[in-house]
C-alpha cells in the first residue's frame, strides 16, 4: 500500500463499537468505561449506519483485552459478528444463490464499509482460501484486529451455510490466543480464512433472488456515490498517479496494469473501473499524462539525452517515445528542447 492514506480510507463500520460494547457487557463493563476519551457519542451508537477510525477501534480492542483480562476477547466478541453489520453489502451477500456468490460480494463492495482491509477470494485445488489484506502496521495491537477479522469472517461463513464443516483460520501472528470455535494455524504466510471449495456451492437458506437484485442495485448506487465525492475522487487520482511514478522510478512501468492498482489501493478492479469512467479517462491516459509531465521537464531541465528521457519513461525505442511525445505537444522531443 502506497503511503500517505488519507483518513477517508482507515474508516470501519460503527457497528463494530457496538458489537464490542454488547460484548464487553458481559464483563459488567458500561459503555461509559470503554469508551472513555474518545470522542463516540451515545448518539453515534444509535445511528444506523456510521464510522470509526481504524486506530480509535484498535484501541478498544486493545482496552477491551486490558479491562477483560481475556486475551481471546477479540474473537468471541467475532462469534457473534454477523453479515448484516455491513448494511446493504451484507443484505446483497446474505440474499446471494450460493457462498460463493455471496463472498464474491463482500470482495467486491466491503471497502464501502471498511477502507483499512480488502478480501480476496482464491481457489487452490481443493480449498478455498478468503485472503485479508491490510493498510495497517503490523503491531500487536493490530495482531487483535486481524485476528478479529478474521474470526469474524469464518464465523459469517459458517452462519450463511449454516453447516459445522471445517473451517480453518490462518494468521501470520504469533499464538497469543486460545479459542476453539475454528481450527487456527498460527504464524502463516498470509492471513485467511480457509475452506473445502466445495461449500462455495451451498445454497443459502436466505437466499432471494428479487432482494438480491435490490440490494446489489444499491450497493452500486453507494458506491458511484461514494467514488463521486471529491474528497473521494481526490484522492483516489493522487494515489493513482502516485503509483504511476513510483513504477516509472523503479523502471517497471510496463507490469503495472488496472489490476495490480487496485490491488494496492484496497479498493476492487470494478470500483476503480467505475472511478475511471466517472471521471471520463483511463488508466492507460493517465499513464501518458504523468509522461507527459516528466517529459517535459527532463527536456527543460536539458541533463539526460532524448534516448536516455526514453528510456526512463519505459518506451521500448525513441521512435515510440516521439511519437506519443508528439501527439501530447504537436512537436517532436527535440523541437521542443529547442
Amino acid at each position: 500500500m502506497i503511503n500517505g492514506v488519507s483518513m477517508l480510507l482507515s474508516k470501519l463500520p460503527g457497528t463494530y463499537v457496538n458489537l464490542l460494547i454488547e460484548t464487553i457487557e458481559e464483563w459488567g463493563i458500561s459503555s461509559e468505561e470503554i469508551l472513555a476519551d474518545t470522542h463516540i457519542t451515545f448518539e453515534d451508537l444509535q445511528k444506523t449506519y456510521w464510522y470509526v477510525d481504524s486506530k480509535v477501534f484498535i484501541q478498544l480492542l486493545e482496552k477491551s483485552v486490558r479491562l477483560t483480562g481475556n486475551a481471546a476477547f477479540p474473537i468471541i466478541m467475532a462469534n457473534k459478528m454477523k453479515v448484516s453489520h455491513y448494511g446493504n453489502v451484507g443484505i446483497a451477500a446474505m440474499s446471494s444463490k450460493n457462498l460463493d456468490q455471496a463472498l464474491r460480494v463482500l470482495e467486491e463492495f466491503i471497502g464501502l464499509y471498511c477502507g483499512v482491509f480488502k478480501l480476496r477470494l482464491e481457489i487452490e485445488g481443493e480449498k478455498a482460501f478468503l485472503y485479508l489484506t491490510y493498510i495497517l502496521v503490523e503491531s500487536e495491537s493490530t495482531n487483535k484486529f486481524i485476528a478479529f477479522l478474521a474470526a469474524s469472517f469464518a464465523n459469517i461463513i459458517r452462519k450463511l451455510i449454516k453447516t459445522e464443516s471445517d473451517i480453518f483460520i490462518f494468521l501470520k501472528q504469533k499464538q497469543s490466543f486460545i479459542n476453539n470455535n475454528f481450527a487456527y494455524k498460527f504464524e502463516q504466510v498470509k492471513d485467511a480464512v480457509s475452506f473445502d471449495r466445495e461449500l462455495l456451492n451451498i445454497h443459502l437458506e436466505t437466499a432471494d433472488e428479487i432482494v438480491f437484485k435490490l440490494a446489489m442495485k444499491q450497493c452500486i448506487r453507494d458506491t458511484d456515490k461514494h467514488i463521486k465525492s471529491r474528497q473521494t475522487k481526490s484522492i483516489i487520482r493522487s494515489q493513482i498517479i502516485e503509483l504511476i511514478e513510483t513504477s516509472l522510478i523503479q523502471k517497471n512501468i510496463g507490469q503495472l496494469n488496472l489490476s495490480e492498482v487496485a490491488k494496492q489501493l484496497n479498493i476492487s478492479s470494478r470500483t476503480l473501473q467505475r472511478y475511471l469512467e466517472i471521471k471520463d479517462t483511463t488508466f492507460k491516459a493517465l499513464i501518458a499524462e504523468v509522461r507527459k509531465q516528466y517529459a517535459e521537464a527532463m527536456l527543460i531541465q536539458n541533463e539526460l539525452s532524448i534516448q536516455e528521457i526514453s528510456e526512463f519513461l519505459g518506451y521500448a525505442d525513441v521512435s515510440h517515445f516521439s511519437r506519443a511525445f508528439k501527439n501530447w505537444t504537436g512537436v517532436t522531443p527535440k523541437a521542443f528542447r529547442k
